[in-house]
């Protein structure tokens, strides 16, 4: 939002623009606003950590539908895995070494050199289907690509600089590890698949802990009170603490816009009125409501009808991402809708 208010892109214009290395590949023709919605043809996810495991050090496949004596493990709902491999000594270390800068966990370093390899398995990946809605975290990283070079600083240091510190949002952080203790942070899974370790600080989201902890899909970790702070200003579109942050403009585009595919607006979710069952939403909910809902329970919901907002936040993949209960429960919708009931009461 603060890129596109400073004239740094339209919606229309292709991301291959701005990220030269898409140009000459099938993914030449992606539009951004297609992206923010989610319906860019790009995939779901991609297992970038796969790319750092030594191939030779397990028989069969990595992952199965069933649990068996080479899949041991639960990874989530659906799947289990193989856990007898080794990553690639070029790619990890235990320690922190030269040409081993990117932290992923405790003890858990990558190679510099790996960042090519996140964006060379974008651009192999396959395309799916164009203006068809699927909620894919690719969208995200290249964004968040395209927008680094745009402002020409780190994704991390502009917002710490430009919004949380303004804002005094001194929890909201990439990395919290470096800013404040593990015991005030809580635990995300224990991981005993990729990182082998409680998750406690790191990114849950692997596709961003390759990244450094730093990504447009994942990382960001905060306080309630600090989240606030930042949907307070979206609700006062861009003004907060007595100055502005972002254009009105800019922030009831970002907000308001709805894909004529689906119910996503640009970047945010937003509620499903045609089908409640499928809505991230309580059936009780105005139609501008906007919001997110992340991979470990996390959500938050702004209503500008109302002038409220609903954070609701969770570690629901500690100690196993397993645990579908949030969502078979319905928990936050059904918070959501007790907010609305007892307003009308």
């Amino acid at each position: 939002m603060k890129s596109y208010d400073e004239g740094n892109f339209l919606l229309s214009d292709r991301l291959s623009n701005y990220l030269p290395g898409l140009r000459g590949t099938d993914k030449k023709d992606i539009i951004i606003k297609d992206m923010l919605y989610h319906q860019s043809g790009l995939p779901a996810t991609i297992n970038f950590f796969e790319m750092a495991i030594d191939k030779d050090s397990y028989r069969g496949s990595l992952y199965s539908g069933r649990k068996d004596n080479n899949h041991p493990l639960q990874y989530d709902a659906r799947t289990y895995v193989n856990t007898n491999f080794r990553f690639d000594p070029d790619m990890i270390s235990k320690n922190k070494k030269v040409g081993f800068d990117i932290e992923a966990g405790r003890d858990f370093y990558i190679h510099n050199s790996f960042a090519d390899s996140i964006t060379a398995g974008i651009v192999r990946s396959k395309m799916g289907t164009k203006d068809k809605y699927l909620y894919s975290c690719i969208n995200f990283i290249l964004l968040k690509m395209m927008v680094e070079q745009q402002l020409n600083v780190r994704m991390d240091r502009f917002l710490d600089e430009y919004f949380y510190q303004r804002l005094g949002a001194t929890t909201m952080t990439y990395n919290p590890l470096r800013k404040m203790d593990a015991a005030v942070i809580t635990p995300s899974e224990n991981d005993q698949f990729v990182r082998r370790q409680v998750l406690r600080g790191y990114v849950h989201d692997e596709a961003a802990a390759f990244q450094g902890g730093v990504s447009g899909n994942a990382g960001l970790f905060a306080s309630a009170t600090d989240l606030a702070k930042v949907l307070q200003l979206y609700l006062n579109e861009g003004y907060y603490g007595g100055e502005r942050y972002l254009s009105t403009k800019t922030c009831r585009l970002f907000t308001t816009s709805k894909s004529p595919v689906s119910r996503r607006g640009l970047g945010f979710d937003k509620p499903d009125a045609l089908n409640t069952n499928l809505s991230p939403c309580g059936e009780l909910t105005p139609a501008s409501v906007y919001g997110h809902t992340g991979y470990t329970g996390t959500c938050f919901w702004i209503d500008p009808d109302n002038n409220l907002f609903f954070i609701f936040l969770s570690n629901r993949t500690f100690p196993s991402r397993t645990n579908t209960r949030l969502f078979t429960l319905n928990i936050r919708t059904r918070i959501q809708d007790a907010i609305y009931e007892s307003m009308t009461d």
